[in-house]
């Protein structure tokens, strides 16, 4: 026995079948998604870095201008700048602050915090610390610490070009007042979950669905007025 055809059931089918390709037409327009195109090109062209390796001219410039502890640390260090690939890294920081130091790492950071955004480098990850080292062999007094942080450097020469700014000479005497010991250790990230890339990424593209779709929403008020 066939099953009698339900006519407004087969209607509203076609209905949110047409919907759903004017839906999809209008979103296809393409003024937002080249916005959201251009705006991440351009997010690109501030975020990574785009001059290469340190030049032997740089790392002798930046050689010069430093005091070291002692021959083997400059020849260590110096091994580490011509090692660069010009590519992002992370600094691994672990901190423990003395008793108000607080207001000096603020005065520190007065200038840090400029000079480390606008050469796109960020923090990744800041957080108080919850209890001593649980897991520590090989190192004395370090097992106590207040907070660790992870900072996003665009490349090496962003680094040096922070440290070798006379601002920095200025404010690093309120580092040494605020802490009573740091370590900061640079990684080359192997993973990285946590790319400003992708997520701006994703950020444009919901922007520019949303925007297509509030632009939709009134032309559809227009055409039923």
């Amino acid at each position: 026995m066939r099953r009698p055809v339900r006519v407004g059931a087969l209607i509203r089918h076609y209905q949110f079948e047409e919907a759903l390709g004017f839906m999809s037409s209008r979103l296809a327009k393409p003024l937002p998604w080249a916005v959201a195109a251009l705006l991440y090109v351009l997010f690109l062209f501030w975020y990574m870095p785009w001059s290469g390796p340190l030049t032997e001219q740089e790392i002798d410039v930046f050689m010069e201008s430093r005091a070291f502890e002692d021959e083997a640390m400059a020849a260590e260090f110096r091994a580490f700048l011509e090692r660069d690939e010009g590519r992002p890294f992370v600094m691994v920081n672990l901190i423990e602050l003395k008793a108000g130091g607080e207001e000096h790492l603020a005065r520190y950071m007065d200038y840090m915090w400029p000079a480390l955004l606008s050469r796109a480098c960020h923090p990744i990850f800041s957080g108080e610390t919850s209890m001593r080292a649980m897991d520590l062999w090989g190192i004395e007094g370090a097992e106590y610490w207040s907070e660790a942080a992870l900072m996003r450097y665009r490349s090496l020469r962003d680094l040096l070009q922070i440290a070798g700014n006379d601002a920095f000479s200025d404010s690093h005497e309120f580092k040494l007042l605020a802490m009573h010991k740091t370590i900061a250790v640079p990684s080359a990230p192997r993973l990285n979950l946590a790319d400003l890339r992708i997520l701006f990424a994703l950020v444009l593209l919901l922007a520019a669905a949303l925007f297509r779709l509030a632009k939709l929403r009134r032309g559809g008020r227009e055409d039923m007025a």
